[in-house]
Formats: C-alpha cells, sequence, structure tokens
C-alpha cells in the first residue's frame, strides 16, 4: 500500500515538472505535436472515439495543438475529475476559429458537408450527412434554426425539420 502511494506521489511530481516546463516556456510552439502525442500527454483511451474526432477537428494546426498542450497544463486539467468534458471545451475554445460563423451565401458555396461543419461547430459524419438528405432539410432552415438557437447541435436540428 505505501509502495503504491509512493508510486502515485512520484507520478504526480512528474506532472508538475510538466507543468512548470511548458509554464515557463510558452513560446515553445516549435515543437511538432501530433494527435498522438496529444492522446499519450492527456492519457486519452484511442478508444475515445467523440473526443479524438473533436480533437481532430478543432486543433488542425500545430500551433493549436501546442496551444492546447500549454492551456491544458497551466489550467491544470489533468488534476480536474470533469477532465473530459473540459479538454472537449478547450479543443473548442482554441480551434473554433476555423469555423467562423458565415453567412447563408457563404455556407451555400461549399459543399453540403463543411456548410454544415462550419454552421454547426462540430464533426459531421456521412450518416448526419444522410439523415440530413433523408428528413429533407434545407441549409437555409438549418441556418435559421442555428440563429435562433447558437448551442443547437445537428442531430437536434434535425429533430425540429
Amino acid at each position: 500500500m505505501t509502495q503504491t502511494i509512493a508510486k502515485h506521489q512520484v507520478l504526480k511530481l512528474q506532472k508538475l515538472n510538466t507543468v512548470s516546463i511548458s509554464i515557463k516556456n510558452p513560446k515553445a510552439s516549435n515543437k511538432h505535436v501530433t494527435i498522438e502525442d496529444i492522446l499519450t500527454h492527456c492519457e486519452i483511451s484511442p478508444k475515445a472515439t467523440i473526443v479524438i474526432e473533436h480533437l481532430k477537428f478543432f486543433l488542425k494546426t500545430n500551433e493549436d495543438r501546442n496551444t492546447f498542450i500549454n492551456e491544458y497544463e497551466s489550467r491544470q486539467l489533468w488534476r480536474d475529475r470533469k477532465k473530459g468534458l473540459k479538454v472537449l471545451v478547450l479543443f473548442k475554445e482554441i480551434g473554433s476559429y476555423h469555423y467562423i460563423n458565415s453567412s447563408l451565401e457563404h455556407l451555400e458555396k461549399m459543399s453540403l458537408l463543411d456548410a454544415l461543419e462550419h454552421l454547426f461547430q462540430q464533426p459531421i459524419n456521412i450518416v448526419m450527412v444522410e439523415q440530413f438528405i433523408e428528413s429533407k432539410a434545407t441549409l437555409k432552415k438549418m441556418y435559421n434554426l442555428k440563429q435562433a438557437n447558437p448551442k443547437l447541435l445537428l442531430m437536434d436540428a434535425l429533430s425540429h425539420v
């Protein structure tokens, strides 16, 4: 029992050392950070497909991924019981600039997949696109629903069509 506690304390100290390194050098964005690096660093299981999908969706650039690592450490999310949810919020906070709200005219010029991703700011898969088509929804209707309720997700919006 004592040995287990000692190992646990050593792991926490290692994490604290990582935090101090990240905070001391916030401009260390020269390092190439991959999605796998983030999964390992944040102890995210490869089975957490939704989290990984959002990670890839929002953290598109190396700068985004470096910012995420620095924020993850400076906010000490690894200590938080609700780490999973807060990590998703942090992904969106950092990478949502990739999906700037667009006008309906701008969205209509995009492919359906890109337009839905930009409008709802969430990863859209082929099943969601098929449901959109099967429900006979229109981009204009989705745009109006999203304007009325900015937190609406695609599948929720489709239930209103």
